[in-house]
């Protein structure tokens, strides 16, 4: 008997004492297989979530699953305050975070006994589920880690919620409202799905809705049973394995309640969130909750797959409890039924379909409809037809069905054999059409659903590779945008394949930005702000071309004339402006009472053809024809407050969008007849502060106070999208092609949207302050955004060109690995070497090789130049008895001039004196050892480390030498003293990592830099010890380090684990550049001695020049 089916007719044996008899003799002296079906019983009552996990053999059922953390136990920085919940792998405290910062948040942690290799692989799973999002319907992860009893833990934000149906029934809302809610979380599972994840398990104790500001935000939680789509959610994602059920019975998809669930994809959610909706109207799931419970488990499955449940309308007619469930909605009791009859009934039903292919596509396309519903407007759902009921009674009843067609069939030949042959023929043509029919219906959701799940694939491995990017990681997110179908390409992929090479433009102007824009051929950039200048820049470089005095005041808003030589603007100085950026002079001048600097950046607009320019002036939008100083018509009915406008592409058509909320479309030909108005726009009261038309002129978005961006039918005045930021959106913008819309705001993020579907592509952050604006350049390649940060950035998604890159120089003549590399004195030529038979030497400009060495068979671990540029020393190992070996060549010749041998001890570091007197050398004997460079005898031995050397460098006078070693000690010799043997002056407690040189001297001897821990650069005082800064960006061990050779060492590089070598400002502790190029560890990093390249080698077989004679430009800029 298998320990499924134990479990399950112990399910329907409802004593104690009945289960432990039906044990006994099932199990008989099997303990394994016992323990294994009591833990299932015993997950089984623990919670109302029902998620079936056969667990691998050898479960030990009598582990002990209380957990040691309680109330006051200190995990870290947070002081677990009280448990809250409890669930299959994990308990939940609320929980006191005080540092760095103080607030309230939830931990989860694993639960003892649970730390199986497939449970941690969920718990992980849920982890990175969560962290891949970011939305405001979804509680964020803040942190991760191991406690210290080994347990993994992951801390969440805590919402002080309550499950939406619960609220809804608390609060008596009205079905208009519950739908609204609905909407949200609806969109909140389309950003998971965007994701590439599936919920598979919403139900309203994981839909919980908590209050902020008086307004209700429903939060979507608990992914401990999220699946990915398409790749893998992590490299130890779980897959279901066959025979495990996952979800909870009443939310259950017909798919899922198969015993093998390894084909479930994002429409599973769809029917879930088709069940909570019927709860939210009826106040009860499709199938009862007694009934489901109550059946054996095969008999549970099967209602699910197989029965149609009763429409809400339905079930709400039929129900003795209507009076209270009216009441909680707001309604009575004779007029709920009729509310939820017929539209209703039919977007719940079509959710709820057995067929997946016959339910809603996506959430948003779900969340579309019931917004059609409530704008009056035809929703897309409808009653299944006549014919589709009788092909699912065929499906049910199959074999009865044949029987009753073999019957009639004989009877049919008895009573019509005399049937002329046409009328035979005709209905056997009808069959074959409807047949025909059929196979085309199928086909076509056949088509449909790949052609969706392509497209789905596609968004998935986007995010994955925007991840990958985000922590570093060059060569997995390359591999992602590769595998990205060529015909779905857009904007979002080749700014990520840009990224990946070309380091993004950011021009800081050091003064708050509110407004940007392009000019027509894209060449130029407009902007202002905070100090009432309008400036002009190179749109590629930055570069300032133009600069006028134009306002007194702030200035909210500029934009470019068509022709490219005019710009129009707007100030807190009320007044609008066009200049003539011939002259620099103003050649117009309006009253405008902008008054408010948040919400202004679109306050000011020429009409295509550049005759006209329209801006908010005294409650009312003005449009000018600016050449003849003439006022051409008032548009009144908006508050004076900013009033945001947009002209449609043609020219035809005028949007304006008001401080309070209304959206508003005029005639703009015809003296500002009011077009169109819609009606939702003034509901919420915020303020539509930006308006952008579509390109096609179909559709108008809308940026709100409402923290949305709404998407507007411009024909019927229905909104047909809702795209929810966490605060308060500034800015909205088409892309040219209309395919995408890029919105920005209070949250600081520059997001990216699917214009048809309203899913979120990317989200761009970067920004520290406000960001007020964002515009796409007329090719549609680049988008500009501003902020109160002072920065503008441009994310440039041009198609890479043949070569283009960061680096101006890519060596490839070796075929392994680089571990160590060396400028040459005069700074013309390179030697590099790694892994392999072969150090070489090439020129710095050509990547022409001049010089090979055979060096070391196995490895060169350091390479060294001699100060006077005659020799290089190489240091590493050889094989055989006598494998450690530092080798001395002659630079132009490539011979070899003398060895030192080491033993059987690896070397493992090599440096000349400045006086090239010298060789000191690291090696696994733990001594830092002197050498006479010029015959190779030894000249004594300085000191010992505790663990083997790994790195040695001397100060540039001379003075100075530091060594470094494997257990992360750097210590401070005298280097006046070189053949004594002495104490170290100086013990610090750095990071190695491993087998390089990662400490460095400042120019001026007075700092040293190394890596350090937590994947940071840390910079020391020579004199006192003491850690001066901190350098925090990288997401791996930093393996090298090296100091700009200018005197006062200001640049600082970087690089190791990461693939990303970076340059800091030691002055001011900011990462000024990140180099993106190499696909692995960069283990070496050396500036030419005129400090105006950077050489890094690594272990992708390269080594990358990149120019660093713009550093002190773009800092400064």
């Amino acid at each position: 008997m298998r320990e499924r089916d134990i479990f399950i007719e112990a399910l329907e044996r409802g004593g104690t004492s009945e289960r432990a008899s039906l044990l006994d003799e099932a199990c008989q002296s099997d303990v394994e297989l016992r323990g294994r079906v009591e833990r299932l019983l015993a997950e089984h009552e623990r919670q109302e979530s029902f998620i079936l996990d056969f667990p691998p053999d050898g479960l030990d059922a009598t582990v002990d699953h209380h957990i040691s953390e309680c109330p006051g136990t200190v995990i870290g920085p947070y002081k677990l305050l009280q448990q809250i919940g409890e669930g299959g792998m994990g308990v939940v405290f609320m929980a006191e975070q005080t540092e760095p910062i103080q607030r309230i948040v939830a931990i989860k942690i694993i639960l003892p006994g649970m730390d199986t290799r497939q449970v941690i692989a969920r718990f992980e799973a849920e982890r990175q589920a969560v962290a891949m999002m970011d939305h405001p319907n979804i509680a964020k992860v803040l942190d991760a880690g191991t406690t210290d009893s080994g347990r993994p833990y992951f801390v969440m934000e805590l919402v002080k919620g309550v499950p939406i149906t619960k609220y809804c029934d608390e609060k008596h809302l009205p079905l208009r409202l519950r739908l609204e809610l609905f909407m949200q979380v609806c969109q909140a599972v389309q950003h998971a799905h965007q994701k590439g994840i599936i919920h598979r398990d919403i139900k309203p104790t994981n839909v919980l809705v908590a209050e902020y500001d008086d307004h209700a935000v429903p939060k979507v939680i608990d992914f401990g049973v999220a699946k990915a789509t398409a790749q893998k959610l992590t490299e130890r994602t779980i897959f279901t394995e066959f025979g495990q059920v996952v979800g909870t019975v009443e939310y259950m998809s017909p798919e899922q309640a198969k015993l093998n669930q390894l084909d479930i994809d994002t429409r599973s959610d769809i029917y879930s969130l088709g069940v909570l909706l019927y709860e939210l109207l009826t106040g009860s799931t499709p199938f009862a909750r007694k009934r489901l419970r109550s059946a054996a488990f095969d008999e549970m499955l099967r209602i699910i797959r197989e029965e149609d449940p009763p429409k809400p309308s339905t079930r709400l007619s039929t129900t003795g409890t209507l009076a209270s469930i009216a009441a909680n909605r707001g309604s009575q009791p004779n007029k709920l039924s009729g509310l939820v009859r017929g539209e209703l009934d039919w977007v719940v039903m079509k959710a709820l379909e057995k067929d997946r292919n016959r339910r809603y596509e996506t959430a948003i396309s779900f969340a579309a409809d019931i917004q059609r519903y409530l704008d009056d407007e035809a929703v897309q759902a409808c009653p299944p037809s006549a014919m589709y009921r009788c092909r699912k009674f065929a499906r049910r009843n199959k074999r009865p069905l044949i029987v009753a067609t073999l019957l009639g069939s004989a009877l049919l030949v008895t009573l019509v054999g005399l049937t002329a042959s046409t009328v035979l023929i005709s209905r056997e043509q009808r069959a074959t059409a409807n047949a025909l029919q059929d196979v085309t219906l199928a086909k076509a959701d056949l088509q449909g659903t790949l052609k969706r799940e392509r497209r789905d694939s596609y968004f998935h491995r986007i995010s994955l590779a925007h991840r990958e990017l985000s922590v570093d990681n060059l060569d997995r997110a390359l591999k992602r945008l590769d595998e990205c179908p060529k015909d779905l390409r857009e904007w979002e992929w080749y700014y990520l394949a840009r990224l990946c090479r070309v380091e993004p433009v950011i021009l800081r102007v050091k003064t708050q930005i509110n407004s940007l824009t392009f000019s027509a051929d894209g060449e130029r950039l407009a902007y202002a702000g905070e100090d009432g200048a309008v400036k002009v820049c190179n749109s590629k470089t930055g570069d300032v071309i133009q600069s006028l005095n134009a306002h007194s005041g702030f200035v909210f808003s500029v934009a470019f004339h068509p022709d490219g030589k005019h710009l129009a603007s707007t100030s807190e100085d009320h007044q609008v402006k066009v200049w003539n950026l011939t002259t620099g002079q103003s050649v117009f001048a309006g009253p405008c009472d902008v008054i408010h600097n948040n919400g202004a950046s679109y306050t000011v607009a020429f009409s295509p053809d550049g005759a006209r320019v329209a801006a908010g002036s005294e409650g009312a939008v003005k449009v000018w024809d600016w050449k003849n100083n003439q006022l051409l018509y008032t548009l009144g009915g908006h508050p004076t407050k900013p009033i945001s406008v947009a002209f449609s592409r043609d020219g035809k058509r005028l949007a304006s969008g008001s401080w309070r909320g209304r959206v508003q479309l005029w005639d703009a030909e015809a003296e500002g007849e009011p077009l169109q108005t819609f009606p939702e726009s003034g509901e919420t009261r915020h303020p539509a502060c930006a308006v952008a038309f579509s390109p096609d002129g179909e559709r108008l978005a809308t940026a709100s106070f409402d923290r949305r961006v709404d998407v507007w039918d411009t024909a019927t005045g229905a909104r047909v999208l809702s795209l929810p930021h966490s605060g308060l959106v500034l800015c909205v913008a088409f892309s040219p092609d209309g395919r995408r819309l890029a919105s920005a705001g209070e949250d600081k993020t520059v997001r990216i949207w699917d214009a048809a579907t309203g899913g979120e592509v990317l989200a761009l952050r970067g920004h520290t302050g406000v960001c007020g604006s964002v515009a796409f350049s007329p090719d549609g390649r680049r988008l500009a955004s501003a902020s109160l940060d002072g920065t503008i950035r441009i994310w440039d998604a041009s198609p890479l060109k043949e070569h283009e890159g960061q680096e101006s120089l890519n060596f490839t003549g070796h075929t392994n690995e680089i571990w160590s590399l060396a400028v040459s004195p005069d700074g013309q030529k390179i030697a590099s070497g790694g892994f392999g038979m072969v150090t070489k030497v090439w020129d710095a400009q050509t990547g022409m090789v001049s010089a090979e060495f055979s060096g070391q068979r196995v490895v060169a671990f350091c390479v060294a130049w001699q100060p006077d540029g005659e020799r290089i020393a190489s240091a590493g190992g050889d094989g055989g008895s006598e494998m450690a070996t530092v080798k001395v060549w002659d630079a132009q010749t490539g011979q070899q001039v003398f060895a030192i041998l080491g033993g059987p001890e690896e070397f493992f570091a090599v440096a000349y004196s400045p006086d090239g007197q010298y060789l000191v050398t690291g090696s696994a004997n733990r001594a830092v050892q002197v050498w006479n460079a010029r015959t190779g005898d030894k000249v004594g031995m300085l000191g010992t480390h505790e663990r083997e050397l790994r790195g040695v460098v001397f100060s540039r006078d001379g003075r100075q030498l530091a060594s470094s070693s494997g257990d992360g000690v750097v210590k401070l010799w005298d280097a006046t003293r070189l053949d004594k043997q002495q104490e170290a002056r100086l013990t610090l407690s750095a990071r190695v990592p491993a087998q390089c040189l990662n400490v460095a001297f400042s120019p001026d001897g007075g700092r040293l830099a190394t890596g350090g821990e937590e994947n940071t650069v840390m910079i020391w005082d020579m004199k006192t010890g003491q850690k001066l800064q901190t350098l925090r960006g990288h997401n791996g061990d930093v393996y090298t380090v090296a100091f700009s050779p200018n005197d006062d060492g200001r640049w600082v590089a970087s690089a190791g684990e990461d693939s990303t070598v970076k340059v800091w400002d030691s002055h001011t502790s900011t990462n000024v550049r990140s180099f993106r190029g190499h696909t692995g560890l960069v283990s070496s990093v050396a500036f030419t001695p005129d400090g105006r390249r950077l050489i890094s080698g690594s272990r992708d077989h390269t080594v990358k020049i990149w120019d660093v004679t713009q550093l002190e430009k773009l800092h400064d800029h």
